[in-house]
């Protein structure tokens, strides 16, 4: 069973040969790993460029860089590195089952890790979605941040080619790493991360988004899919509650700037539908497992 990867990258140059040499200590290695490099200036390029005129696998796509922005720019990458990976397989007769998705600032400490995901995969035909678990540097340790166990990481996955296909292929929207499950699970697929395999992030996830944007894209992107201002407010809330940061109660004022502004919102109705749902949802299963 094969599968692909596909890695966008923008000034890696610290991290990113730790993390070529953990894909090549694969106990299975990838029939294609698709780099793309959004415009790097330090020596990123240099070092791919090493490693891919000497592994048939290690494919390297230069693009002109473009102020980073994880909001939309990222996922526009990806959505294009999605399919000219599944391009390139296409003409070079490269058969696969998964694709996966590998940031840049990621080392696979698993040495099985992607062997051990296509097992899962090939004992469970519903899984639509998978990762191992997930530590990221917090600058004196590795810590696991908070994950549900159907929220696979976006940094380190696989995804089911049947589910790729029958969403459409990577989503150029917003979050879309958790769009894709969204959309796995309204599929029938089932979502979901293991503790036995582990990757390794060298930052805690969104350091490299100052506080004041973050909370501002946050904003946007809760009002663009549709999530209900109940969510919002109780989200905000919980975090200023955890974090002792009263700043986050910011992620409700911009919410409610894009609402009055009537900032443009996703027109994907299962989303919509899906995002106003949660909270009803959530407060259901509560109950039902309450009254068992």
């Amino acid at each position: 069973m094969n599968y692909i990867l596909v890695t966008a990258i923008k000034n890696e140059e610290k991290n990113i040969e730790s993390l070529i040499l953990s894909i090549l200590n694969q106990t299975i290695k990838p029939s294609l790993w698709l780099i793309i490099n959004d415009g790097s200036i330090d020596n990123s390029k240099e070092i791919i460029m090493h490693y891919a005129n000497h592994i048939n696998f290690i494919f390297l796509h230069n693009l002109g860089g473009e102020v980073r922005d994880l909001t939309w720019r990222y996922h526009k990458i990806m959505q294009y590195g999605f399919n000219l990976s599944i391009k390139i397989c296409a003409e070079n007769n490269i058969s696969w089952n998964y694709i996966g998705v590998l940031d840049g600032d990621i080392v696979i400490s698993s040495n099985n890790y992607f062997e051990y995901l296509i097992h899962k995969f090939i004992e469970n035909p519903k899984y639509g979605v998978l990762s191992g678990k997930l530590l990221s540097w917090n600058g004196s340790e590795f810590i696991l941040e908070y994950r549900k166990k159907n929220k696979p990481t976006g940094a380190a996955r696989l995804i089911n080619r049947e589910v790729l296909e029958k969403i459409n292929g990577y989503p150029y929207i917003p979050t879309a790493d958790g769009i894709i499950l969204i959309k796995s699970e309204l599929a029938g697929y089932e979502n979901f991360w293991f503790e036995e395999i582990i990757a390794k992030q060298s930052r805690l996830t969104n350091s490299i988004t100052n506080n004041i944007k973050l909370y501002k894209e946050k904003g946007f992107i809760f009002h663009y899919l549709g999530y209900s201002i109940l969510y919002v407010l109780l989200y905000s809330i919980f975090k200023t509650i955890i974090k002792h940061n009263f700043t986050y109660l910011l992620i409700i004022y911009y919410f409610i700037c894009n609402k009055i502004k009537k900032t443009e919102q996703v027109n994907d109705k299962d989303i919509l539908v899906y995002k106003k749902k949660i909270i009803p949802n959530y407060i259901k299963g509560k109950l039902m497992n309450y009254f068992k």
